[in-house]
């Protein structure tokens, strides 16, 4: 069996690296094209695809994104093509501009599957939709267990955010959360990432005084975020929302303890293997910063454990490899 994966990115992306990992165990063989391999313009980019899928041989295509999407529907028209396809929904549906709507509706009503990475972003699909989607977490690498830092409550406690700088996640009322939490206990804060909001965020930073305690280190790359985790107390996520959260996801597998506002795919994926505040505002989230730095011991370690083996089980790379081939097998055989 051939697998022709088709995204707008690279085809450079964690994909390759999760499917090489397998592909001589599965028996599957699979390829991988990205529009923004051809370094061409957007029309360029659409003719060069739409050649790639008339020239490739496969089974089964799998799309990502709305671009591809709207190229898969289009080749099954020039090409009288009927090979199935199914396609990715990795954000909520309704977080999708409108011509990435038309784009995605126009791939679900001819795709065999909709493969969403998480309940809450299967739930944001349209109801007629529903009932062809399949749940498939993303997946990730998991090490050996580490046990988290042990709090000295006599020290800073270092805290992490990692992510994108834009509204969703949060990041304004978590810096107001750590100036209150920094009157009360000593804090080290590491903020990783880029994005339209990162000199708005570090403005607000030195507005509300607190760039003695935050530090913003912009994007690093994957190495450099397993370093800062591994030093770090705990993981803050305060989105406002989420289609899975790979880094909440990665800071478990590392055995790092999660503290994490109650969007719908956060208290999904965490499972209540880590710490939720009540709400989304600063104040929710400075009162579990406080709470969580009281936390025993013990405690802690028992919570963080059952996270990383639940992430081993139910999230790791294998376990979703295994369900995205069960999906194939099942549409070629429905064919």
């Amino acid at each position: 069996m051939r697998i022709l994966h088709f995204s707008s990115g690279s085809g450079s992306t964690s994909i390759p690296f999760m499917w090489f990992k397998k592909q001589m165990e599965t028996g599957v063989d699979v390829g991988f094209y990205g529009l923004a391999d051809s370094g061409k313009g957007r029309v360029a980019r659409c003719l060069h695809g739409l050649k790639f899928i008339k020239r490739e041989e496969f089974d089964v295509l799998h799309v990502h994104h709305a671009l591809p999407a709207a190229l898969a529907v289009l080749s099954r028209w020039l090409f009288l093509s009927r090979k199935p396809f199914v396609i990715s929904l990795h954000r909520s549906f309704h977080h999708l501009g409108p011509g990435a709507k038309v784009c995605h509706v126009l791939a679900f009503m001819v795709s065999k599957k909709i493969i969403a990475n998480s309940l809450a972003t299967k739930d944001t699909l349209p109801r007629i939709f529903k009932g062809k989607a399949e749940v498939v977490y993303n997946g990730t690498a998991v090490g050996f267990w580490s046990s988290p830092n042990v709090l000295d409550k006599k020290k800073s406690l270092n805290i992490l955010f990692v992510g994108r700088f834009v509204k969703e996640k949060n990041i304004f009322s978590l810096v107001a959360a750590l100036k209150s939490v920094s009157a009360i206990v000593a804090i080290k804060a590491d903020f990783l990432g880029a994005g339209p909001l990162f000199n708005n965020v570090a403005k607000f930073i030195d507005e509300m005084n607190v760039s003695d305690c935050i530090s913003v280190h912009g994007e690093v790359g994957r190495a450099e975020v397993a370093e800062f985790m591994s030093s770090a107390d705990c993981l803050i996520v305060p989105s406002l929302t989420e289609g899975y959260c790979n880094v909440a996801v990665e800071a478990m597998s590392l055995g790092l303890p999660v503290i994490y506002t109650p969007a719908p795919a956060l208290i999904e994926v965490v499972n209540g293997n880590g710490w939720c505040c009540s709400g989304f505002g600063s104040e929710d989230i400075a009162a579990q910063i406080l709470s969580f730095h009281q936390e025993d011991g013990d405690r802690i370690k028992t919570r963080s454990e059952k996270a990383w083996s639940m992430v081993k089980r139910e999230m790791s790379i294998d376990a979703s490899i295994d369900r995205f081939s069960q999906i194939y097998q099942e549409v070629t055989s429905n064919d």
